[in-house]
């Protein structure tokens, strides 16, 4: 203060004062004051000047109060006209309910939404609870009772509200209750939406998903769909029943842990194969939780889920088709069997009539051929009517050799078995040639071996049953014919250059002979093929296998 004294004195003062200016009881500044005289400032002139510093205070805290409360006023008109802004450009129903009066006020969305007329009044509480769907009231005003009598702060519901016309809406509806310095609930606000549509749409969601359910669980087999981590996205009951894992555990399982260790490695490369070319199958044994084994067909398709590259497919068991195979081939092994077993049966048959016409018939034939030459040369000379009979007997007799002769050789030659195959061939195109006119050309690449008498047998009335149908039906000028004997199998060809047929077109034809053919080679374990067009003539090719030992 030593230089305001230093001062003061030069200029003559000899009493000075100063009182402090505040505004909200923090300092501002002060008010000094300075006389010529000594003691100047006495007690009423002290009280006189606080007094004016009072007022000067409170007339700077009257300005702040009146500039704060224009600030406020501003604010709050501002606030106001955002909040109407808002109720204007939203598609919202705001709500404003005044819970000590009960009176609640609506924007124009209310009035639009529900088909009501915009009041003069301020309507109360009740134009909305009455609104309200009846089954969905109670609900609705027990809930929010219940927040504002417990102290809460927010409340949310969804519910049904009626138009005038009583079509039914399905609103969101969630407010904010707001409390006095007391925590008395005095108002509430909130804003209520239009979720119809979006209530519509899940409904469809939920009936397509029910609906595709219903497809999914009817399907005979096992249906999955997982995404490329192997996450399994959906699958059907018949999934679980089968593989008697529970919903939990396969949600939490891969694909590759329904299959054995030694298929995982080809489950892998048809799972990726699926995600690359866009479709795979596979057949493989699907593993139970029980580490049982069923064969299983599965199938794979990639498609579009929720965003996302997915395999979808379905698994068929067909284990029942298995053992359906395997019946068949038992039946056709049996049949094959029985097939060789009649073969042989006739075979052996044909060689027991073949002796006993060899050896009763030919043998009586003979001796009767005896005698009557011997009774022809007992004759005299002259009795020619007699002697001519007798040689016309004899002649009988011989025709009769001759047919014997015949009927063996087609029931079973006796060159097959005093000769073999080879010239058995050779004397079946010799004598086709000479029925026929036809020429016959007969190679053969072979060692020196011996076929067993299965074989010989069927190639050789193969061979004549071709020949059979050549003279019938071919119209050929020539035959090829080829024997081909390696150390594993038997090639036999037949080739004609006739008007040839439709192959395809035996199978809707009676064609017992072509048949009776193919049941020959198969039942010795062989291949039978018929190569045939129109005008291009006829080829049969088989091949056997068999075991060959040396001569």
């Amino acid at each position: 203060m030593a230089p305001w004294r230093n001062e003061a004195l030069q200029r003559g003062y000899l009493s000075s004062m100063s009182l402090p200016i505040k505004k909200f009881n923090k300092v501002l500044g002060a008010f000094s004051f300075y006389a010529g005289e000594k003691d100047f400032f006495d007690t009423s002139e002290i009280a006189l000047l606080e007094e004016a510093t009072v007022d000067v205070s409170f007339a700077l805290e009257n300005f702040e109060k009146e500039k704060l409360r224009k600030l406020a006023e501003d604010e709050i008109t501002q606030a106001n006209d955002r909040f109407e802004m808002i109720a204007l450009t939203t598609n919202d129903v705001l709500w404003d309910w005044n819970l000590l009066t009960n009176e609640i006020w609506w924007n124009n969305n209310f009035y639009k939404l529900f088909g009501h007329n915009k009041q003069k009044k301020i309507p109360d509480i009740n134009s909305w609870i009455n609104g309200i769907h009846p089954e969905d009231r109670k609900k609705v005003t027990d809930g929010i009772r219940s927040v504002i009598d417990s102290g809460g702060n927010f409340w949310q519901d969804e519910y049904r509200h009626l138009k005038t016309d009583g079509t039914i809406v399905y609103v969101y509806d969630r407010g904010f209750v707001l409390h006095d310095e007391n925590a008395k609930p005095t108002r509430m606000i909130g804003s209520m939406l239009d979720i119809t549509e979006l209530k519509k749409a899940a409904e469809e969601i939920v009936k397509e998903k029910n609906l595709s359910d219903s497809i999914i669980n009817s399907l005979p087999g096992i249906f999955y769909l997982y995404n490329k981590e192997g996450k399994f996205l959906r699958w059907n009951r018949n999934f679980e029943t089968v593989s008697k894992y529970s919903t939990d555990e396969i949600s939490q399982m891969h694909p590759l842990d329904f299959f054995d260790a030694c298929e995982k490695q080809l489950l892998t490369e048809k799972i990726s194969n699926v995600f690359v070319t866009g479709e795979d199958n596979v057949q493989a044994d699907f593993l139970l939780k029980t580490k049982e084994k069923i064969p299983y067909y599965f199938t794979g398709k990639v498609i579009e889920y929720e965003g996302e590259n997915c395999l979808m497919g379905v698994g068929i068991d067909f284990s029942e088709n298995l053992k359906a195979q395997k019946d068949i081939e038992q039946s056709a092994e049996k049949l094959q069997q029985l097939t060789i077993h009649l073969l042989e049966v006739r075979e052996l048959e044909r060689k027991r009539i073949g002796r006993e016409i060899h050896d009763e018939l030919g043998q009586q034939l003979t001796a009767i051929k005896m005698g009557v030459t011997w009774v022809n040369r007992k004759m005299p000379e002259g009795l020619i009517d007699v002697k001519d009979k007798l040689k016309s007997i004899i002649n009988l007799i011989n025709g009769s050799n001759q047919s014997i002769r015949r009927i063996l050789s087609e029931l079973r030659p006796t060159i097959l078995d005093d000769y073999g195959l080879i010239e058995a061939l050779d004397w079946l195109g010799t004598q086709f040639t000479e029925t026929t006119g036809i020429p016959v050309t007969f190679t053969k690449e072979m060692k020196s071996i011996k076929i067993s008498e299965q074989i010989t047998t069927c190639i050789f009335r193969i061979y004549q049953e071709a020949l059979t149908n050549i003279t019938r039906y071919a119209g050929a000028k020539k035959v090829t014919t080829n024997l081909n004997i390696t150390g594993e199998s038997v090639l036999f060809s037949v080739q004609d250059d006739g008007v040839g047929f439709d192959a395809s077109a035996i199978s809707e034809k009676k064609s017992f002979g072509i048949v009776g053919m193919k049941e020959r080679v198969q039942s010795l374990k062989g291949s039978f093929t018929l190569d045939s067009e129109p005008g291009k003539g006829t080829i049969i090719t088989i091949s056997l296998p068999f075991n060959i030992t040396s001569n």
